[in-house]
């Protein structure tokens, strides 16, 4: 923080909060919502979602309130994709989950499995 005397009297001191600080402060509450995008996930039974068996695992995780710190013990493609696949935004087919990640069809493959993997060795070793 950056802070600016304005001489003079009954002038006070001005705190100026420098852009990369508010940018930084900006995702760490973002980070910090992860688990209340998740929330839904365990209310709507009925909707449409892709990989029927990664869901139950990560309901799982919603369950536990433990989304923030799976979701930060992933790279960063792979919480992005978790968040594609299953935020309230979600993407509904394999062709436009390829399409934003710009992968192909078998690296898509490659990450779901690997996301799974680390989603059952998280739930297996709190």
């Amino acid at each position: 923080m950056i802070n600016i005397y304005n001489g003079g009297h009954g002038s006070d001191n001005i705190e100026v909060v420098s852009p990369d600080f508010m940018q930084k402060a900006i995702k760490f509450a973002e980070r910090n919502e992860f688990q209340k995008r998740f929330d839904y996930l365990l209310e709507e039974e009925a909707a449409f979602f892709l990989y029927p068996k990664l869901l139950a695992l990560f309901k799982e995780v919603v369950r536990q309130k433990e989304a923030n710190r799976f979701l930060y013990r992933l790279t960063d493609t792979n919480r992005e994709l978790i968040v594609a696949i299953y935020g309230p935004n979600r993407l509904c087919s394999n062709e436009s989950v390829c399409e934003k990640f710009g992968i192909s069809n078998i690296q898509r493959k490659k990450h779901i499995a690997k996301i799974r993997y680390e989603m059952k060795k998280f739930l297996d070793n709190p």
